[in-house]
């Protein structure tokens, strides 16, 4: 086993939707790379790869239909909120064809690897999927939703440390209600599998520890793959050449798969940053660099440029090479990816006490972490980090500091650990 390739299967709703989608492909890609068996399964598929399979649908929409009908007659009528939210794992069964999911004998497979997989893989198909290949079981943590009744960031509530039940997101004063259904198929069916998970950050860690269903389980950090091959250190004036940057300016970087998502912060907590930030410094040129959807909506204080959404690593690279800091002011996530991106590129970052921010961010030396909510605590560390004489020092301690992230120092954590798995 020591010496011959792992032979990977792993589990995505995706393979580029999303940040989850590619972190868990950057992971199976360099399984691949480093000479492993690795496939995935997905429901929707965006690269053109023998290696990623799609879950085709159910062509016949009146068994679709049929389908949800049937659910909906099975589950009791409270259960079934009316309006959930979209990024809520109701836990139904999708309409796709599941028939791929078991498509290799178990003597094919060593490891299976679960990612993000709402819409894709209800609680008992995991169960189903772990008798079936009786290999280890690996959850790479992309948010909170493996160990919740459906929610993906549970911000303020603690309800999946006990039971769930009476569900902010659902808006729920039902204690039995969707989300307590959802958490006791957990409890019931996954709770007693010797599930792995593995946590990019502390903050996932402690997740997996506070949660009701498997806080006795084994964790695992292992951060996600950034390439630093592409991520890295560039002509600073080439890359604002490049972007139609000015030149002279201060350059912030704002980038999220959606700008004006409330849990990615930047309308209600970057823009007032950002203002405070002219108080503070008034006489300085500052260009604001958008990267992401709906970044025409944003209304910046500062000239800013908003590119849209860019699925090209090589322009994404760009953006943080042509800022002098990237300000990310999401106040919930297992990351974000863009994090240790913007470290290789040898860009500091200023960013909340969440996900890698935590453990890769030093305070005045690869950008600042703010324990605070305050925008006013943005503008101070952004306005201490803009004043830096001689910002071209910082880029080799960024980059030292995501390091970690590199693809082969990833893959030899993994396949440690799964090594170590088989052989149990």
């Amino acid at each position: 086993m020591s010496a011959r390739p792992l032979r990977i299967l792993h589990y995505s709703t995706s393979d580029t939707a999303g940040g989850a989608a590619q972190a868990a492909f950057r992971l199976h890609a360099a399984f691949v790379e480093a000479g492993h068996a690795s496939r995935m399964i997905v429901r929707q598929k965006g690269l053109d790869r023998a290696d990623v399979v799609e879950v085709p649908a159910y062509l016949n929409p009146w068994r679709a239909r049929g389908r949800r009908l049937g659910r909906a007659l099975r589950l009791p009528r409270e259960s079934l909120p009316a309006d959930p939210p979209p990024a809520f794992n109701l836990d139904l069964t999708p309409d796709i064809r599941r028939e791929l999911f078991y498509g290799y004998t178990p003597d094919e497979i060593d490891v299976v690897v679960l990612h993000s997989i709402t819409r894709l893989l209800t609680v008992r198909e995991i169960r189903s999927i772990h008798e079936h290949y009786g290999a280890p079981l690996v959850w790479a943590l992309a948010d909170q939703a493996p160990l919740t009744g459906g929610c993906h960031y549970s911000y303020d509530c603690d309800g999946y440390t006990a039971r769930c039940g009476r569900c902010p997101q659902l808006g729920s004063e039902s204690e039995d209600d969707r989300s307590r259904t959802v958490l006791e198929r957990r409890l019931e069916l996954l709770s007693p599998l010797p599930i792995v998970f593995v946590a990019a950050s502390s903050g996932v860690g402690d997740w997996v520890r506070r949660s009701a269903a498997f806080g006795s389980h084994r964790v695992e950090r292992i951060p996600a793959i950034t390439d630093d091959r592409i991520f890295r250190p560039f002509d600073r004036g080439a890359a604002r050449e490049l972007l139609e940057v000015p030149q002279d300016a201060a350059v912030v970087l704002l980038g999220a798969g959606n700008l004006v998502h409330a849990r990615k912060g930047v309308v209600d907590y970057a823009i007032p940053a950002l203002r405070r930030l002219k108080e503070l410094a008034p006489d300085r040129e500052v260009f604001v660099l958008a990267v992401g959807g709906r970044g025409d909506e944003l209304e910046l204080p500062y000239a800013s440029r908003a590119v849209g959404a860019l699925s090209d690593s090589i322009a994404i690279a760009l953006g943080y090479q042509a800022a002098d800091v990237y300000l990310c002011p999401t106040i919930a996530d297992a990351g974000p990816l863009m994090i240790p991106e913007s470290l290789l590129c040898g860009t500091p970052v200023v960013a909340f006490d969440v996900g890698y921010a935590v453990d890769l961010i030093r305070d005045g030396e690869t950008g600042y972490v703010v324990r605070s909510r305050d925008p006013a605590d943005l503008a101070q560390a952004l306005h201490e980090l803009l004043r830096d004489p001689e910002p071209e020092r910082r880029a080799a301690a960024c980059r030292a500091a995501a390091a970690a992230h590199a693809p082969e120092r990833v893959v030899e954590a993994h396949v440690a650990l799964y090594r170590s798995l088989v052989r149990s």
